[in-house]
């Protein structure tokens, strides 16, 4: 089985937007990453292209400067931010599914076990059209942010999938649903 390693010095993937304004969405993934010893927070996943946008979406991993060093930080638009609970900057795989339903409740699982929650309106914009950056790619609006890290099978869906805990060993992808699909099993390259 193949992933896709971020060297955390110019590495990122980048696919198109997506509009996830009214509707629920489940965004997961595989995440593995060595202790912290960049800066500042960089993306996991997020469709930030310039600074002041209210409107983007992100999953992040805190950075030296932060007090969620090494832990998740979600931003979804202005209205609502969640820190997580526990670290994931620990070599271990991890993962990590953002949920939110059409009655605007977000959580957050880490391995399977709810972490963190919050609620917001469902039809807050989450659509500034800036691309989909992976694993980084912030280098021209900052100083560069890059992460070394490790993800797999990143996934994007239009429904709520999970409502409750759940057994990380029993992931399956349901396609006819998915707005966006990483599975990273193409081998050595550099595009996917």
């Amino acid at each position: 089985e193949y992933s896709m390693s971020f060297d955390g010095v110019d590495d990122f993937s980048e696919s198109s937007t997506i509009d996830l304004t009214g509707i629920e969405f489940t965004i997961e993934t595989w995440y593995k990453a060595p202790q912290v010893n960049f800066t500042d927070q960089v993306n996991i996943i997020d469709n930030y292209g310039s600074a002041n946008t209210s409107n983007r979406w992100g999953i992040y991993i805190g950075g030296l400067n932060q007090s969620y060093t090494g832990k998740i930080w979600l931003y979804l638009g202005d209205n609502l931010q969640l820190t997580s609970n526990i670290n994931i900057d620990d070599e271990i795989w991890h993962h990590i599914a953002l949920v939110r339903s059409l009655n605007g409740q977000v959580e957050l699982y880490i391995d399977g076990v709810l972490d963190v929650s919050g609620v917001m309106n469902i039809n807050d914009d989450l659509n500034p059209g800036y691309s989909i950056k992976i694993g980084s790619g912030h280098s021209g609006i900052f100083p560069p942010r890059f992460a070394p890290c490790i993800i797999d099978d990143l996934h994007i869906s239009n429904y709520a999938k999970y409502t409750s805990n759940f057994n990380t060993e029993c992931i399956t992808v349901d396609i006819s649903n998915t707005i966006l699909s990483y599975n990273y099993e193409e081998g050595a390259g550099t595009t996917a």
